[in-house]
Order: structure tokens, then sequence, then C-alpha cells
């Protein structure tokens, strides 16, 4: 193991994950991970990094310049919010758990529009493929 570097490791049978920091002083530590911790580990560090960067507004990067590792066919729901007016859209992500988030009335009518040119241009290249 690299030992600047954190990394988590699981057991043969996927029950348990251990995570192990980058030795503090003399020695490295370890810690032993159920599913549950692991998902409650992974939801206080978004909490924290949320936090960290409404602090440093410059370290968020334009989601346009980012890499996304893309799902496919997550299990979703979505649902009116009555405090903004908009809509709550979650889905349980396999690496992250259960994700949310509202969008206002105006960015869902965006949403809706950019789905149905999306699906029209589907559409359309089905429509013009050779049989």
């Amino acid at each position: 193991m690299d030992e600047s570097r954190i990394s988590l490791a699981l057991s043969p049978e996927r029950s348990t994950a251990t995570l192990a920091l980058p030795p503090a002083g003399e020695q490295a530590a370890t810690i032993d991970l159920t599913f549950d911790q692991v998902t409650g580990l992974i939801q206080a560090l978004g909490r924290a990094r949320a936090a960290m960067i409404q602090a440093h507004p410059e370290r968020q990067d334009s989601l346009e310049r980012m890499r996304v590792d893309a799902i496919v066919d997550p299990r979703w729901l979505t649902q009116p919010d009555a405090l903004t007016e908009g809509s709550t859209l979650a889905f349980l992500h396999p690496q992250f758990g259960p994700v949310a988030f509202v969008l206002p009335s105006q960015e869902v009518e965006r949403l809706v529009r950019a789905l149905s040119l999306h699906l029209g241009m589907i559409r359309s290249s089905e429509g013009s493929k050779p049989s």
C-alpha cells in the first residue's frame, strides 16, 4: 500500500470494509466498517465536502469540465416539493447510496424541454436506420 494514500479493502465475503489511513506520526490507522457504517461515512464525507465547497467556491469545478461516472437505470423517484414549488428527484446510486436534489419549477421546465429534445433525437435516428 502507498503509505501516503487512504485505501479501502473489502473482506472476501464483502460484508465489511477495512479503511486504512496514512500514518499520522508513527503508525497507520485501520478501521473495520460494516455496510451501514460505510454508507454513513459516505454521507458524512459528503456533508463535509459541501461545507468545504461553500468556504472555497473556487474549488467547485464546472460540471461541463468534470469527468462523471454515470450509472445506468438506477431506481429513482420524483415528487413535488411544496417549499420551492419545484420537484424533488431522488435515486439510489450504487457507490453513494440515496441521492436527492430539488429543482425549482423553471429548472424542471428546462429539464422537460431537454429530455423531450433528447427523445425526439433518438426517435428520429431510429426512423432513419436502414431495414
